[in-house]
């Protein structure tokens, strides 16, 4: 859903969004959960396994690879980097002994656009599953795609928890709770609050609210808010 909402605040840049559903997971459900996203053909489209065409993850990132070297000003958004699988995974048995050619993949991937992204204008968005490591040793959770891409990443967040939001006993929407482990747009290692509201996506207003409070601008004494200033607009002239 932030991904989404990330999507529509890109469209208002003049951006397209390519997004490869290796997951098979987008529903109209969840594109009309984002109010002002565009789910036209032109500005989203999406590429996806069909009936007789299963795609493997070399076929999702070279498809991924041409749509970055054809076009200007777009977000490709691979979802997931954790749900890919190569052609030698897919190929005989199901059997413990295949091994995950996922972290050589992405390596090669990025290798092969790191140049060509910031030239044409684009933006990639990897989603990216934290598997619980159980052997004992190293830390609690191993993430898929290798280091690589880990490296090569501008902005990495990871959701650290979700909670409900509720007006009363009605549910209306979810608080993610953000890690900001790497970013080039400010300082790492601080935590953010997202309001996310049920068909509208991210909640400007309530975020501001929230924004106020924590600076002092805002007080609150149970349901009421109230502040000490007064908010004027200029006149408008003729």
């Amino acid at each position: 859903t932030c991904m989404l909402q990330l999507c529509a605040n890109a469209q208002k840049q003049g951006k397209k969004i390519r997004y490869l559903d290796v997951e098979h997971r987008l529903k109209s459900m969840n594109l009309g959960g984002i109010a002002g996203l565009k789910t036209d053909e032109d500005n989203f489209r999406i590429v996806r396994s069909e009936k007789g065409n299963i795609l493997n993850a070399e076929q999702f990132l070279n498809a991924g690879t041409d749509m970055l070297h054809a076009e200007e000003d777009i977000v490709l958004v691979i979802d997931s980097v954790s749900a890919l699988c190569s052609s030698a995974e897919t190929i005989g048995e199901i059997t413990s002994q295949a091994r995950n050619a996922g972290a050589k993949l992405m390596a090669n991937f990025w290798r092969k656009n790191k140049d060509i992204v910031p030239v044409q204008n684009s933006i990639v968005i990897m989603i990216i599953h934290l598997i619980a490591n159980t052997s004992g040793y190293g830390a609690k959770w191993n993430e898929d795609g290798g280091q690589k891409i880990q490296y090569a990443c501008d902005v990495k967040i990871r959701n650290k928890s979700t909670a409900d939001w509720l007006e009363g006993e009605k549910l209306v929407g979810i608080m993610p709770e953000w890690e900001i482990e790497t970013s080039a747009l400010g300082p790492p290692c601080k935590s953010v609050k997202q309001r996310i509201r049920f068909g509208i996506g991210a909640d400007e207003t309530a975020e501001l609210m929230d924004v106020g409070l924590e600076f002092g601008l805002i007080s609150q004494a149970g349901a009421w808010y109230s502040c000490d200033f007064v908010v004027s607009t200029p006149e408008l002239s003729s």
